[in-house]
Order: C-alpha cells, then sequence, then structure tokens
C-alpha cells in the first residue's frame, strides 16, 4: 500500500473538551466543508450522558480551529444521538446528513442551512428504506448492529453514512450512503430520497482490504477524470482503510475504476490505540 496523505504534525488537530459536558467524552467523525478560505468543521461529539451531538469549528489553515461552546445539532431530550455529519454544498443550500440513534433505530437524517449557522431538522431521509430488500446485512461484532437485530422494525430501518455529491447530475440530487454495502439514491428536491435498490458496491472476496465491509466516506470530489469516491474497507481482521472508486461525471451510476489496494491506514499510535 502507497500512503499519499501526510498526517499533521499538529495531530490530534481536535481533543474533547472537559469544560463541555456535551463534548467530554470524545471528539471524532467529522464533515469538512472549504469555503470562502475557511475550513468549516462538523464533527461528532459525545458527552458525559452517553447520547453525541454535533459540534462545530472553524480554521484558517485546516490545522489549527477555534470550536464554538454549544453544539450545531443535538438532541432536546439527551435521549438520542445525532451522529457521523458530512457536509456538501449544491447551488446555494448546505446540506448536513447525519445518524440518527435512538438506542435501537439507526436511520440517516438531514439538516439544511443557508448560512451554516441556522439548521432545519429534515428529518429521515429514506422513509420507505428495507434493509432486506436492498440486499443489506448486519454484523455480529458491532454491538449498536447487534441490539437491531433483535428489533424487526430496526433491522429494516438501519441506515446511515449519507455523502452527497456537490452538484444537480441530470437535474437531479445524487447521494451515496451506507454501511456494509453502499447504495446509490436520488432526489428532485434534496429532501425525500429514492434509493436504487441494488447494492451500488459489495465487500469483495479473496484477499482484498474490503473483503468484510464498505461503508460511504465523505462526499465525492469532482475532477477531471471523474467523481473521486472515498470510501472505507474492513476485511476480515477487523482493519480499516481507505479505497477509492472514480465515477462517471455525467452519470454517477457508472464505475470507471475501483481501487484495489487501500491509499490510507492506520499506522501512528494515535490511530492504533484509545477510544
Amino acid at each position: 500500500m502507497n500512503d499519499i496523505f501526510i498526517r499533521s504534525s499538529r495531530n490530534p488537530i481536535l481533543k474533547p473538551n472537559p469544560e463541555n459536558d456535551w463534548e467530554a467524552l470524545k471528539v471524532y467523525n467529522p464533515g469538512v466543508l472549504y469555503e470562502n478560505s475557511v475550513y468549516h468543521l462538523f464533527y461528532r461529539a459525545r458527552g458525559k450522558s452517553g447520547t453525541s451531538s454535533i459540534g462545530y469549528a472553524i480554521s484558517k489553515d485546516g490545522e489549527k480551529f477555534q470550536r464554538f461552546n454549544k453544539p450545531l445539532i443535538f438532541s432536546e431530550t439527551n435521549s438520542y444521538s445525532i451522529e457521523d455529519p458530512r457536509i456538501a454544498k449544491v447551488e446555494d443550500k448546505y446540506f448536513l446528513t447525519h445518524t440518527f440513534y435512538n438506542g435501537i433505530n439507526v436511520t440517516l437524517n438531514l439538516a439544511t442551512s443557508k448560512d451554516l449557522k441556522l439548521w432545519e431538522k429534515q428529518g429521515e431521509m429514506l422513509v420507505d428504506w428495507d434493509l432486506y430488500k436492498a440486499d443489506g446485512f448486519l454484523i455480529e461484532w458491532d454491538p449498536a448492529q447487534v441490539e437491531a437485530e433483535k428489533n424487526p422494525i430496526a433491522r429494516i430501518k438501519w441506515s446511515k453514512a449519507g455523502a452527497i455529491f456537490p452538484e444537480l447530475i441530470q437535474n437531479k440530487y445524487w447521494m451515496l450512503f451506507g454501511d456494509r454495502n453502499i447504495w446509490l439514491a436520488s432526489s428532485t428536491d434534496g429532501i425525500k430520497w429514492q434509493p436504487i435498490w441494488k447494492p451500488f458496491i459489495k465487500p469483495r472476496g479473496g484477499n482484498y482490504f474490503d473483503n468484510e465491509h464498505v461503508e460511504m466516506g465523505p462526499p465525492p470530489l469532482k475532477t477531471e477524470k471523474g467523481w473521486l469516491v472515498l470510501y472505507h474497507g474492513v476485511n476480515q481482521n477487523i482493519e480499516y482503510r481507505i479505497g477509492f472508486l472514480m465515477l462517471d461525471l455525467h452519470n454517477p451510476a457508472r464505475i470507471i475504476s475501483r481501487s484495489e489496494y487501500p491509499i490510507f491506514e492506520p499506522k501512528e499510535y494515535y490511530e492504533l490505540s484509545g477510544l
């Protein structure tokens, strides 16, 4: 594997803040948007109550961040978690996808904004989703999925990891989403989405880095050669690594190529230990 990324000498660039109960335990799984010479970082924060919310921080250089003392999107009752944000701008609107978790059900939800400050919760994105109709599956080594497996509705509803393309294609919004498999979905308004039920990519058999599980990463990046899609793959040793797809610029359902090898993997001490 070739490590093509350079790690920041300032790592970790964000740590839990014990002075704020809502982000005292963990900060992780962020989404980032670069606009007007500012990095806008939206991160999952887990607090002392055990629930998660979305925090917000900004930076001029992508390494030194100014964070805000209150969560941006949160549970009003501390009875559920809002997790794993991914941020995209399409035309003049910002779309923040996130996982909604109430202890059993896991659903892909959406919030939208015009200014990155005031957010409107739009609710569940895939209201008719059926994991098993879509050839999905749950796994035994994820505690949340073990709980979901006990509940028929939770098994069906399980959806997460939504990454919206940053422009309209064929006059539609497009999104890649999901874990275990990755699916493709489209929308006419960016709020309610229609999945393509057949998995877009699945784990590969054999000695591949993604032979156990795949999960969508950040929003696709537009390049001259196509849409660059980063995703993580897990092997049978439960090792997480980053791979990529290249998709047709005019038809996101057409895969041009898929990486045989990972392009990034854990190797530093802070990537190999801790919570």
